[in-house]
């Protein structure tokens, strides 16, 4: 088995979409996670995506964020 890699995110940013509003007058909020190493810098990832409020609570995306 391999050994698990250190991770080099020492801190994230959260920054908040807005999507469309839709009929109903109600508009979805995307949280997209940024990680940056130690000394500020983004890291580049193929796993940068955005959380769909509907369906993630802001709560639920701290511990999702940290797992990736």
């Amino acid at each position: 088995m391999k050994k698990a890699r250190k991770s080099r995110v020492s801190s994230a940013a959260v920054s908040l979409l807005y999507g469309t509003p839709t009929e109903e007058g109600t508009q979805a909020i995307y949280y997209v996670v940024t990680p940056y190493d130690k000394k500020g810098r983004e890291i580049p990832s193929s796993v940068n995506c955005a959380y769909n409020s509907e369906y993630y609570s802001y709560d639920s995306i701290l511990p999702t964020a940290q797992a990736l």
